[in-house]
């Protein structure tokens, strides 16, 4: 039996095997497609593909990503929601970055 690999980010030098699992607060994706890219500056690069399950409705969905990315969606397309976390720790997460944020200052004249 193969051994699964699981990674909790998306920071690869190279192209992860197709079935690496991604663990983001519990909410799992596994790659299901490795596809060639040339970035706009003639460099070659790797899309990976990225089956999920959508945080609302529990439907599968499939994303993009680059060798390198800060995070994936949560949702499907139909119940996509910027800035509304899906789990309690988002929340709280989001809480305290608005905290600790320094107050608008006031227009002046």
């Amino acid at each position: 039996m193969a051994r699964l690999i699981v990674v909790k980010r998306i920071a690869f030098n190279v192209a992860p095997s197709i079935g690496t699992v991604l663990l983001v607060e519990g909410q799992r994706y596994e790659v299901s497609a490795l596809n060639p890219h040339q970035r706009r500056d003639g460099k070659p690069t790797t899309l990976i593909t990225w089956r999920g399950y959508c945080a609302d409705c529990g439907q599968p969905f499939e994303q993009t990503s680059a060798l390198t990315a800060k995070g994936l969606n949560r949702r499907c397309p139909q119940h996509r929601s910027p800035g509304h976390p899906v789990t309690t720790g988002g929340r709280q997460r989001k809480r305290r970055f608005l905290a600790a944020r320094p107050p608008a200052s006031p227009r002046l004249g």
